[in-house]
């Protein structure tokens, strides 16, 4: 997700219509940066408190009434807040082994999720974002990490009826998350014969969700073109069992 945004960002049509105007203060004009000296004044040798508060100020509240058709502002909220979540993406991948594309991507759909809610008069606003973005990677990275695939899924089925069956193991630890669609069989002696349940993984629902945040900010191409696809993974199980006669 970084990677998409970095490229997006480094597009020459985007620095020419994306022109952040700052108010510094009420005895100054405002000042027109674009994204490449808003990145310097916020990260460079000479940056000064005020300077950086009032750019994340007005970055912040330009994103939250962005309509435009690219996200133009949102895109350049996330391209300037990527050097402050970075290392947080790659501890998250060298301690608990999940992908470092995997936190990006929680991150950047739970900074767009609380920025309607951020007060841009806060002295804090890009510390409480920022904050949210780390958590919720986090938290997302120990439930990866506390997952894995079953391949009896009758044995999980009984562990959930009766858990008193097996107390000696940490249920918490085994136990997955899942979202589960459920269709009976049509009626009549043809078509299906047998009742139909698709298992999708937590992992599938979460990518679910990222190719939505991606598309939403027109970056699926990108994202697709800078995934690593020889990693491979098991996202979901099917089973079909015969439906079985009455009497």
């Amino acid at each position: 997700m970084f990677a998409a945004v970095a490229a997006h960002v480094a597009d020459p049509r985007f620095g020419k219509h994306t022109v952040l105007h700052v108010s510094y203060g009420p005895d100054q004009g405002p000042v027109s940066l674009t994204p490449t000296e808003a990145h310097q004044a916020l990260y460079g040798d000479l940056a000064d408190e005020p300077q950086v508060s009032a750019i994340w100020r007005d970055v912040i509240r330009a994103a939250q009434s962005d309509n435009t058709p690219g996200r133009q502002w949102q895109m350049l909220l996330l391209w300037l807040v990527m050097p402050r979540l970075a290392g947080t993406a790659r501890r998250i991948a060298r301690r608990l082994r999940v992908g470092p594309q995997d936190a990006e991507g929680e991150m950047v759909a739970t900074l767009l999720e609380r920025l309607p809610a951020i007060d841009t008069e806060s002295p804090d606003a890009i510390g409480q974002l920022l904050h949210a973005a780390r958590s919720s990677a986090w938290n997302y990275a120990r439930s990866e990490a506390r997952s894995f695939p079953y391949a009896d899924m009758e044995t999980v089925a009984a562990r959930h009826a009766c858990p008193e069956a097996d107390d000696s193991q940490e249920n918490d630890e085994n136990d997955i998350d899942h979202v589960e669609w459920e269709t009976a069989p049509p009626p009549g002696p043809a078509g299906l014969r047998a009742s139909l349940r698709v298992t999708v993984s937590a992992a599938q629902v979460e990518g679910e969700r990222l190719g939505a945040l991606a598309k939403h900010l027109g970056l699926h191409d990108m994202v697709r073109q800078t995934h690593h696809r020889s990693r491979r993974r098991r996202v979901g199980t099917l089973s079909l069992r015969p439906l079985r006669r009455r009497p």
